[in-house]
């Protein structure tokens, strides 16, 4: 959607937040982007092992790695998900940092992490937490008949879909910390 201006309502409510949330849980695989120090951006897909009630969200890694180095030089970064057959997509702007917390990585290990940390207690394994600065999300409410129909209408009338193709929305977490309320 090249202009989907016409799609923008007001803000989504805190609730409306924890729902876009809970549909990011659900892609679970996010594209991370950092930049590294010569400048230049590099992404990588990373698990969501978690969102708190602030909506940070939170993430596995190893601890020595270019994503380390990229985010001890430059904590802004962007996480995107996408989930193309739900039509939902959602990039957070954000500022990351390491947290030194066993507690919490014992709450959020699960068993695929076994595939790359030897358990919760492995040295290696570093918390990510990625606390949003802005959220711009696009999705839609109705099913894809629904969808081409409004379009279809749309062309031939020479008017906009509107919502009928779906809504776009963009929020400043709400708490005032760079994390989104929930």
């Amino acid at each position: 959607m090249a202009n989907d201006d016409h799609l923008q309502d007001e803000p989504p409510t805190a609730g409306e937040q924890a729902d876009l949330w809970r549909q990011a849980e659900k892609v679970r695989f996010a594209m991370l982007t950092t930049r590294s120090a010569d400048g230049a951006l590099s992404s990588r897909p990373m698990t969501l092992q978690g969102v708190d009630g602030d909506g940070a969200m939170w993430f596995f890694t190893a601890a020595s790695t270019q994503l380390g180095d990229d985010v001890r030089h430059d904590p802004s970064v962007n996480v995107a998900f996408a989930a193309p057959d739900d039509d939902f997509y959602l990039s957070a702007c954000a500022r990351a940092h390491f947290v030194d917390d066993r507690e919490q990585v014992e709450s959020l290990w699960n068993v695929m992490s076994a595939a790359w940390f030897d358990g919760p207690g492995d040295p290696r394994l570093w918390l990510l937490r990625v606390e949003p600065q802005r959220v711009d999300y696009w999705r839609s409410g109705a099913g894809k008949v629904l969808q081409l129909a409004a379009m279809a209408k749309a062309a031939l009338t020479g008017t906009r879909p509107g919502k009928a193709v779906g809504e776009k929305g963009s929020f400043v977490p709400s708490d005032g910390r760079g994390a989104a309320a929930r």
